[in-house]
């Protein structure tokens, strides 16, 4: 199954918005070398672990810039 969804992604039109696949994981942007920033749901707090404050706020530059911060390069 992994190997069907890693195949058939690269279809073009199988992700709709391109903007769904530019920012993840493993982007040849970054060399394949990169991980995503941690994703959070609700509710806001689940067994002691909170969601970040700053992705409460709706404040779209802030969050972007959590989101790269939060990001990891290997």
């Amino acid at each position: 199954m992994v190997m069907t969804e890693a195949v058939v992604r690269l279809i073009p039109g199988v992700i709709k918005e391109e903007a769904s696949w530019q920012n993840e994981s493993y982007s040849l942007e970054y060399d394949m070398k990169n991980i995503e920033h941690p994703q959070y749901t609700k509710p806001e707090d689940v067994y002691g672990y909170k969601v970040p404050e700053v992705l409460l706020n709706g404040h779209h530059k802030k969050i972007e810039a959590w989101k790269k911060e939060n990001s990891q390069q290997m």
